[in-house]
């Protein structure tokens, strides 16, 4: 029997209807709407719809989606809530990670920080206007940042990936098509219908759309992935989730793929200064290895450690005996 129900979410349209069912990937399972009934209504006709993206300044944007934040707190939010009981039956990650991840939300929205993220990712003279620059020949070049018809395929360890996912897509006036996860099938839910209660008519609510598919199934993707309904795919997962979509790729429709568990941790000399520093540089690695459960992008697959092997104190602050036999590196004390 089904355990809940994920809806499509349309452009603030609210679809209920045309069940079936999918599996989550532990032992139960959710219905939808049918995606191969529904999958024309998805994409957005031309680029040029999404004009009235750009009628919006980035203060009104920041405005709407700070309102948003607020409207998460997850005390007062039954969408939020809903979606946090589904991931209890659908996500391994421990009920109070996933919780943590949830009250963390709101602050995701926080005016300052979004504006931050846009200079700092974009710059907001792009996302505003045409900056002009004079070239060495003195001819004069204008670039804006635009934003692109998109599917966004993201991971579903934890709340604050659909957050981003929708707080990028309103940042670069972007249109997009959120493909739900199955260990995460409410939250990019929750969020679309929040911001469709507080701005049901607002191009940042009718530039958005969530729903659920199970990846790789050809009679929604191969009609969803074209480049006359979309531009860029941003994919993220490794290569189970990724993979499927490749075979879509060609010129006009571009993959963005944010591959997990790339991430290293480097330690220099210094931390073998003494015990205390060392403790602490343990104490941090084990926060880059370890966070999350070790579900995110950001856990260190590789720790490199500068170990200061060439130093004469070096055997005695890391307790070897200087009869090691050991092969393994050029220790002078070998």
């Amino acid at each position: 029997m089904s355990t809940f129900t994920v809806p499509l979410f349309v452009r603030g349209e609210l679809i209920t209807d045309d069940l079936v069912e999918f599996a989550t990937r532990l032992d139960h399972s959710f219905q939808a709407p049918d995606p191969a009934r529904h999958v024309g209504a998805l994409p957005l006709r031309s680029p040029a719809d999404m004009a009235d993206l750009y009628a919006v300044s980035l203060d009104e944007i920041l405005d709407v989606l700070s309102e948003l934040g607020e409207a998460l707190a997850f005390e007062k939010n039954p969408y939020i809530q809903e979606a946090y009981e589904a991931c209890l039956v659908s996500n391994p990650m421990p009920a109070r990670l996933l919780r943590t991840g949830y009250l963390a939300l709101p602050a995701m929205f926080n005016r300052e920080a979004m504006r931050e993220l846009a200079d700092a990712q974009v710059g907001i003279e792009y996302l505003e206007g045409w900056v002009p620059r004079q070239l060495l020949d003195g001819r004069e070049i204008r670039v804006r940042a635009f934003g692109a018809r998109t599917v966004h395929i993201p991971a579903g360890n934890g709340g604050l990936v659909a957050g981003i996912t929708v707080l990028r897509n309103a940042l670069t006036r972007s249109d997009a098509i959120v493909k739900a996860p199955s260990n995460d099938p409410l939250t990019a839910m929750a969020i679309a219908r929040t911001l469709c209660d507080i701005a049901p008519d607002h191009p940042l609510t009718k530039h958005l759309t969530v729903g659920y598919w199970k990846g790789g199934d050809p009679s929604v993707e191969e009609q969803l992935y074209r480049q006359e309904h979309i531009e860029k795919i941003v994919a993220w997962g490794g290569l189970a989730s990724v993979k499927h979509v490749t075979r879509y790729i060609q010129p006009g429709l571009e993959l963005i793929a944010l591959d997990p568990k790339r991430s290293a941790t480097i330690i220099g000399p210094e931390a073998f200064d003494s015990d205390e520093t060392l403790r602490e540089v343990a104490r941090r690695a084990a926060c880059d290895v370890g966070a999350g459960n070790q579900e995110g992008c950001v856990n260190a697959r590789v720790v490199y450690v500068l170990s200061g092997t060439t130093s004469p104190a070096w055997p005695r602050r890391t307790g070897w005996a200087s009869s090691c036999t050991s092969r393994c590196c050029n220790c002078p004390k070998r």
